[in-house]
């Protein structure tokens, strides 16, 4: 008896194997150590389970999560049973099955005795109870490994589009990267260039598609759009500007390629009488960040704008007269740009 308890350590080595992939051929104690959780194991009772002929007997176990669970009983010799597993509840999740001794779930131990197994590929966690019915008389071990599901999250990219401005970046980034080396590609390397570490440029108007990659696995794509470098909201039309009112709208804001910043403005008139001239005129340009990029001062202008009537003034604010003197992203201004100043009228 004694013996057959001994023997039963190298059962629950091999339902270890069994769970992690090893060939039986090659067991090594340490093999079966990764993540493998013994959830059963009767040799711990102080005397050996011993069945009586059309009895059943029964032992409870306890999965802590959702894994694969290998479970063996083990015999003196390959012999018939019955066996079924419920939950605490008492719902039957497995069984209840007859074995004989000449099912292909019998191996042999290394010892020469016999240990029948049963595998769950997907059990999930909770209590369960085992119950076994043998047609002879004898002593028995169940012996139980369990796998838990390794809950990896793959990697991902956080965006599947980005849109930049030309002549500035952004960045692709994976999510769950786990510190797992990847590359990047641009399908467009004219309009967007992309480095080892994620960061893309805009370089031309146009579009590209960066494929990031795990080695030879795709972990993601994503669309990235490049815009020109300008800010533009839709021109104010005539019939929506207030009435009583000579109103200014700065519906556009670009850099020339001497690095003077252009502003485009329109005049609406819906005073009642012609606007002869406009004074202490001014246009605030701000960058993303809210700091201000530079301002177009104009003391005096003949402008004769009639009632009803609308013009545009480019307003130019030379890069020498810019309080920032690097190029902004204009397109992503944190604010519109501002214009204010009075007018003189006529009747």
């Amino acid at each position: 008896m004694k013996s057959f308890m001994k023997k039963a350590t190298a059962a629950l080595l091999m339902l270890a194997l069994c769970l992690t992939g090893i060939p039986f051929q090659n067991q090594k104690a340490e093999a079966a150590e990764s993540s493998v959780v013994t959830v059963i194991d009767t040799r711990t009772e102080s005397t050996t389970p011993t069945a009586t002929a059309g009895q059943p007997v029964s032992r409870t176990f306890t999965l802590p999560s959702n894994g694969q669970l290998s479970l063996g009983v083990m015999t003196a010799a390959w012999c018939n049973f019955t066996y079924q597993i419920a939950r605490s509840n008492g719902t039957v999740v497995f069984g209840p099955k007859n074995v004989t001794a000449t099912d292909t779930s019998w191996r042999l131990t290394q010892a020469g005795e016999g240990i029948y197994y049963i595998d769950i590929a997907n059990a999930t966690s909770g209590t369960y109870k085992i119950s076994l019915t043998f047609a002879e008389s004898q002593p028995f071990h169940v012996l139980g490994a369990f796998l838990p599901v390794q809950n990896t999250v793959k990697p991902s990219l956080d965006t599947k589009s980005i849109i930049v401005t030309k002549g500035f970046k952004d960045k692709v980034n994976v999510l769950n990267a786990g510190g797992a080396k990847f590359t990047y590609v641009s399908s467009n390397t004219k309009a967007v260039s992309v480095d080892a570490r994620g960061t893309v440029t805009g370089k031309k108007k146009g579009t590209s598609t960066v494929t990031v990659k795990n080695g030879n696995t795709v972990v993601g794509t994503c669309k990235v759009t490049v815009k020109d470098n300008v800010y533009k909201v839709g021109k104010l039309s005539i019939s929506k500007a207030p009435r009583g009112q000579v109103t200014s709208n700065t519906y556009q804001v670009s850099y020339d390629k001497k690095g003077n910043l252009i502003a485009k403005v329109r005049i609406i008139n819906r005073f009642g009488r012609v606007a002869k001239k406009l004074k202490s005129f001014k246009v605030t340009v701000w960058n993303e960040k809210g700091k201000k990029i530079g301002t177009y001062s104009l003391k005096k202008k003949t402008i004769n704008l009639k009632n009803g009537k609308a013009k545009t003034l480019t307003c130019k604010i030379k890069k020498s007269k810019l309080k920032i003197k690097k190029v902004q992203d204009l397109r992503n201004m944190s604010r519109s740009p501002q214009s204010s100043g009075s007018f003189l009228w006529s009747r």
